[in-house]
């Protein structure tokens, strides 16, 4: 039977494999997707599978993680490319004001 450690490094090998710029919803999927694959195998025991499950889930904890780890290439997320978004609208609107 799998550890706790190695199904997470199992499942969370394939989503971070090339150069991922974050870790979201569509990653997750993908890694509990592996997840369930094993389990459905007798890989692993349901309580494992479960925490495993539930820590996938943390899509911020998991995306500071692996940016911290050096697996997420580009600390940038949905929140953080928005803000500069309307950062750059705002600078816009202030150029075309003064001119």
């Amino acid at each position: 039977m799998l550890t706790e450690t190695e199904l997470m490094a199992k499942a969370l090998a394939k989503p971070l494999s090339g150069e991922p710029s974050g870790f979201g919803a569509s990653e997750a999927k993908l890694a509990i997707d592996v997840a369930t694959t094993l389990f459905r195998a007798n890989k692993c025991d349901a309580g494992t599978f479960g925490r495993v499950v539930v820590r996938l889930g943390n899509h911020s904890a998991l995306r500071q993680w692996g940016i911290a780890h050096g697996f997420i290439v580009s600390p940038a997320d949905a929140l953080s490319n928005a803000v500069s978004e309307e950062i750059a609208k705002m600078k816009e609107e202030i150029d075309e004001a003064i001119s």
